[in-house]
């Protein structure tokens, strides 16, 4: 079935595990810092902390995930691996970022191993791969617990990759079939891995078998995955092939493919966004000259085809593997000509030019001295620049830590970042700086008036208690706007604020008619029904809330109460010791869990429920109602 290849022995074990071992230490000394980084509200919110897919592990939930987009992307596999570091760990950011380091660990591992198949070096490949390792332009795959997909998917790409090599050395079928499963467990991850069939094919021109009806039945596996995988990635992403012309497709392409090729040659200065305000026209030199520049790059490669296969097929790896980025640019109404974790796949093509010429270039030399010296020179070369890389990866590891300083970093390079101006409003809002909040919404919407922020800035009225401002902007979203929930969502806080229950009803009903995943609509209004004392119609409503997410404890929280309304005292408590369990200093909740333990006799267990509810708070109403029951009671004195 193959053209026998012949590989390099691989090192014994004991070296394999040394240079384990320094993978990790070099990995954790540059990124070692994320595992006190909490989780960021780009993207972290809807995919994690949030996502109803990955608060419970169950035949319901594993099924969502493989019949589910993140909105964009269809990644069951990496929702998956969400789901599992959370019935391990719950919502520890820590656990989440540890995985992540490990999973780039093996990426790591996985470069040198195939940086040394291709070059034939072990020592400059090992080099290399520690350069992949702490790359500042691959920081953001590492560091963003939503780019979780971006280093799953890279590990199970080069698996395949690797298989598929030894798979012909060893013609093995076995390992040609393990290679095909790999690639699809990289689909299943991230769509970004389509391009390995046409990435194999170019290995094989570049090793000089000929493109046949043979080799076009052996690559007809992964071409089929592939195809399928690529129409269900269609689906995803119908605003960015329908928001711009096949010219700007081409001439975005061309910039951001540039711009990625210069940051990994000086990668300072790097942002999670990279906004672009102005028109898309080849007129413009920002177009222009990317343009030039990547078709000269290409007819390099082109040139060295037959003079340096290898170093051609580093540059066409690195061209072919960005293709499935280029449709990516249009993002909530705005542009964006790049990002960082884009590169991680395709940068390792760049490896291998490198590589290529400095193996060629180590090789050349004509005496042992001269071999000495060139090998010298090159680890001191890679040395420096491991030592520069580091102390930038560790910089970036800290504008990772939080989302304010997320968005500060953005806005620091790209002032009229919108989306910047707007995240970093709500994380003032969250923080209760609502002055600070409704300044950068003005600033967000003075550079694009989108409605989503204009419903930001009415929340942050409502927090001023500036209800007449809200209400205007509100209802004037709902008429440009209808399909934003939040609209109605926040017309029901005003009503809700000012006693108008029935009114509030039905404006989180209209919220939830718009968006029946709505959480908080749910949650706010079985609290509504809670106030009218509609105890039956507080338990559906919040049953749903919690359905939705079974971590929302202000839902379970309001659930125990009306339970307990109606009885069903034993549910209540489990409720009420969930709630504590997530916050343990919750005076309301252990004051009423211990007034349940009471009713059912757990005498002891009360009394101390009640004395650790009236040390964090001594004025609780519910605890001295109580106290004072089980004075009169004997119980106390």
């Amino acid at each position: 079935m193959y053209d026998r290849v012949v590989l390099p022995v691989l090192p014994p074990k004991s070296r394999v595990a040394l240079i384990v071992l320094l993978v990790l230490a070099v990995v954790f000394t540059a990124y070692g810092s994320s595992l006190s980084s909490e989780f960021v509200t780009l993207d972290d919110n809807g995919l994690i902390t949030d996502n109803p897919i990955v608060a419970s592990m169950n035949a319901k939930t594993i099924k969502a995930a493989f019949t589910s987009y993140d909105p964009e992307l269809y990644i069951p596999l990496t929702f998956v691996s969400y789901q599992i570091n959370h019935a391990l760990s719950g919502l520890n950011p820590a656990a989440f970022h540890l995985t992540d380091l490990l999973l780039h660990t093996a990426n790591v591992l996985l470069v040198i191993w195939l940086l040394f198949v291709l070059i034939g070096n072990g020592w400059l490949a090992l080099g290399l791969g520690l350069i992949f390792a702490i790359h500042p332009l691959g920081s953001e795959a590492v560091l963003w617990a939503s780019a979780r997909k971006d280093v799953l998917s890279t590990i199970f790409f080069y698996s395949s990759f690797l298989c598929y090599l030894y798979g012909k050395s060893r013609e093995s079928r076995k390992l040609y079939w393990i290679s095909v499963l790999l690639f699809v467990f990289g689909l299943l991850s991230k769509i970004m891995v389509v391009t390995l069939p046409i990435v194999l094919l170019l290995l094989d021109d570049a090793r000089g078998r000929h493109i046949n009806k043979k080799l076009m039945i052996e690559k007809f596996p992964y071409l089929f995955f592939a195809v399928i995988f690529g129409i269900v990635g269609i689906f995803g992403k119908t605003e960015n092939l329908v928001s711009s012309t096949f010219v700007q497709k081409i001439l975005m392409a061309a910039k951001s493919t540039s711009f990625y090729l210069q940051k990994f040659l000086w990668p300072t200065e790097l942002s999670v966004t990279y906004p672009y305000t102005d028109p898309i026209t080849i007129l413009s030199l920002d177009f222009a000259i990317p343009l030039a520049f990547v078709m000269l790059f290409l007819g390099a490669a082109v040139f060295l085809r037959n003079r340096n296969r290898t170093a051609f097929f580093g540059m066409l790896f690195f061209l072919i593997t960005l293709l499935p980025t280029f449709l990516n640019f249009a993002k909530g109404g705005d542009i964006y000509f790049a990002s960082d974790r884009y590169a991680y796949i395709p940068m390792v093509g760049l490896l291998v030019l490198i590589g290529s010429y400095a193996n060629r270039w180590f090789h050349d030399a004509n005496t042992i001295r001269s071999v000495s010296s060139r090998r010298a020179v090159l680890t001191s070369g890679i040395v420096c620049i491991l030592l520069v890389f580091c102390i930038l990866a560790q910089k970036q590891s800290s504008v990772w830590r939080n989302s304010t300083a997320l968005y500060e970093n953005v806005l620091a390079y790209y002032p009229e970042s919108r989306a910047a101006h707007n995240n970093l409003g709500m994380e003032q809002l969250a923080s209760g700086e609502i002055d600070a909040a409704i300044a950068s919404f003005r600033r967000a919407l003075a550079i694009n008036p989108d409605p989503k922020t204009r419903v930001n800035l009415a929340a942050a009225f409502v927090r001023k208690k500036k209800f007449s401002e809200a209400e205007t902007i509100y209802k004037a979203v709902m008429v440009s706007n209808p399909e934003i929930a939040d609209s109605a969502y926040g017309l029901g806080q005003i009503a809700q604020k000012q006693g108008k229950l029935a009114e509030a009803a039905g404006w989180y009903r209209r919220a939830i008619d718009t968006n029946p995943q709505y959480q908080n609509a749910y949650n706010n209004l079985g609290g509504v029904y809670l106030q009218l004392k509609d105890w039956n119609n507080a338990v559906v409503i919040l049953r749903k809330a919690i359905e939705l997410n079974s971590d929302f404890v202000e839902s379970s929280y309001n659930l125990a109460i009306a339970l307990k309304m109606l009885g069903q005292y034993g549910e209540s408590e489990i409720l009420l010791r969930k709630v504590i369990a997530a916050n343990p200093d919750d005076a309301d909740s252990l004051s009423i869990l211990a007034v349940l333990l009471y009713e059912r006799k757990a005498i002891d267990e009360a009394a101390q429920t009640l004395k650790k509810a009236l040390q964090i708070d001594q004025s609780n109403p519910t605890a001295l109602e109580l106290l004072y029951r089980m004075k009169a009671d004997g119980i106390v004195r």
